[in-house]
């Protein structure tokens, strides 16, 4: 069985790291998870993205504070 993470890495301007780890059973929710955390973070915060689309495995967003956002859909093998 296939499992799907998507890893949220938060690099504050303050220095502080947040890190936020979800599993999902299939790759379209992991995805579907992604764009709903990066629209709300462009929404809540002005960030935009720097590198990457929704929708891709891999996106990095900022803000005007200069506080980087990584979004990132890893697949893992359960047995």
């Amino acid at each position: 069985m296939e499992v799907y993470i998507l890893k949220e890495v938060n690099l504050l301007d303050s220095g502080e790291k947040e890190f936020y780890v979800n599993v999902y059973d299939t790759e379209e929710k992991a995805i579907q998870a992604m764009e709903k955390d990066i629209n709300a973070y462009i929404e809540d915060n002005n960030a935009y993205i720097i590198d990457g689309e929704k929708g891709d495995w891999v996106v990095e967003l900022t803000d005007e504070y200069h506080n980087k956002y990584i979004f990132k859909i890893e697949i893992k093998k359960v047995e």
